[in-house]
């Protein structure tokens, strides 16, 4: 018994063969995409060896931060500090690239340190009254620390000097310590008996005292000449204190 052979074109040439490889393309596509999306989203890792995620090193310390690049194989480079109110000196304020980005290993990553809150400078209240000084170093962020109290020629109670001096840069929160005047030093009272009363005058008044009661000696001698002072010479006067005086003969205002 002899079989025929079946002629005709082969299966994967037919249309129904052609549907079948069709088919399996599309399942095959499919399964590959469905493994990358599970993987990106289970494993959000990079696709390749030699790409890596910046990590985030926002916060952290300057030497861990590099320490931490150098692991992930990055290459570091430091930008200058810049102040800032929150972030503590030293450690990573800003990263360049951010972090989550991917990059072939032995990229570079810039890390910016922090300096800190931004110092203040010491504002110049020289002239102003206690009050007013106090308010001005307040506003500017800074605290009053210690009152101290020199001589000086100007009125008590205005600032003469600060320590630390105007334009001085500090820390917010600083201390600064206001010198105050206490007003000018003793002077010492000038000998003016024997004098007439318009020089008396002009010499009292020279250094900064002032003439207070004025009493009229009749003894003898010539009239107007200054015969007693209190307080005596060589006594110690705050300046715009009086001279009492006893003059001869009359009054000669």
């Amino acid at each position: 018994m002899k079989f025929r052979r079946h002629e005709g074109p082969p299966f994967l040439q037919t249309m129904g063969g052609r549907r079948f490889i069709r088919g399996a393309v599309i399942v095959l596509i499919a399964m590959i995409a469905g493994y990358l999306v599970s993987a990106f989203w289970l494993f959000p890792a990079p696709l390749f060896s030699r790409d890596q995620r910046v990590p985030r090193l926002l916060d952290e310390g300057l030497t861990l931060a590099q320490e931490d690049l150098v692991k992930a194989g990055f290459r570091v480079k430091l930008a200058g500090e810049e102040p800032d109110p929150r972030v503590p000196k030293d450690k990573v304020v800003w990263q360049d690239p951010p972090p989550g980005t991917i990059l072939v290993q032995g990229s570079t990553v810039t890390l910016t340190p922090s300096g800190g809150p931004a110092q203040i400078l010491v504002p110049d209240v020289v002239t102003f009254d206690a009050a007013e000084a106090r308010k001005v170093m307040l506003a500017a962020g800074l605290s009053i620390g210690s009152e101290d109290s020199v001589q000086s020629s100007v009125d008590p109670g205005v600032v003469v000097q600060t320590r630390p001096a105007a334009g001085a840069a500090r820390d917010a929160g600083s201390a600064v310590t206001l010198v105050l005047s206490s007003g000018s030093p003793p002077t010492g009272v000038p000998s003016v008996i024997g004098m007439s009363l318009e020089d008396a005058r002009r010499v009292v008044e020279r250094l900064g005292l002032t003439i207070g009661n004025l009493k009229v000696d009749t003894r003898p001698g010539p009239p107007g000449v200054v015969v007693e002072q209190a307080p005596a010479a060589g006594s110690r006067l705050m300046r715009g204190s009086r001279v009492d005086l006893v003059v001869s003969g009359k009054e000669d205002s």
